[in-house]
C-alpha cells in the first residue's frame, strides 16, 4: 500500500466515525423523552440501548400492549357512537365491540363518562412504566400518580 492510499483511508475512517457521531448527537432524544409506552427512552444513553438501535432491535413491553388495548377501547367507543349516537355508559355495552371482553392483563381499567367526555383509566400495577389515562382520543401517561389530560400525551389516536 502507498503512502497516499493510507492517509486516504485514515481520513475516510474519521470522516466515518464523526459522521456516526453526529447522527448519535441529532437524533439523541431529549433528556426524559418517552417511548410510545411510557417507557425512558435510553436508546443513545447505553452501549446496549446503541446497539439494540443499530441492529434494529425493538422495545416490546405491556405497557406498549396496554397502548395498543386502549387504542382498541377508542375504536370499539368510536364505532359504539356511530351506532347509537351516544356513549356507552359502561364497559359492559362494548363488549361485543371489542370481541368480547377488554382483556384483564394490566390491571383495572377504570370507565367514566361525564357529560359529552369518557375516559378511561389504568392505574400503574406490575411491569407497567406508570398510569394511563384514554381521554377521547388522546393516552395521557404519568409515572408517579394518576394521569390527566395535563400530563404527557403519549398518542393521539387517528382514524384513517
Amino acid at each position: 500500500m502507498q503512502t497516499g492510499t493510507k492517509e486516504i483511508g485514515v481520513i475516510l475512517a474519521v470522516v466515518l466515525l464523526a459522521g456516526l457521531v453526529t447522527a448519535v448527537l441529532i437524533v439523541d432524544p431529549s433528556i426524559g423523552s418517552r417511548r410510545g409506552c411510557g417507557h425512558v427512552d435510553e436508546r443513545f444513553r447505553s452501549v446496549s440501548g446503541f446497539c439494540d438501535w443499530v441492529t434494529g432491535t425493538t422495545h416490546c413491553c405491556v405497557g406498549g400492549q396496554l397502548v395498543a388495548d386502549l387504542k382498541m377501547f377508542y375504536l370499539a367507543q368510536y364505532m359504539f357512537e356511530n351506532d347509537y349516537r351516544r356513549f356507552a355508559k359502561d364497559v359492559m355495552e362494548l363488549q361485543s365491540y371489542l370481541g368480547g371482553q377488554m382483556p384483564n392483563r394490566h390491571g383495572t381499567l377504570q370507565y367514566s363518562i361525564k357529560m359529552n367526555q369518557w375516559s378511561v383509566s389504568v392505574n400503574k400495577a406490575g411491569q407497567l412504566p406508570g398510569y394511563y389515562q384514554l381521554v377521547n382520543n388522546r393516552i395521557y401517561f404519568d409515572e408517579s400518580r394518576p394521569a390527566t389530560t395535563n400530563d404527557l400525551c403519549l398518542k393521539e389516536i387517528e382514524l384513517h
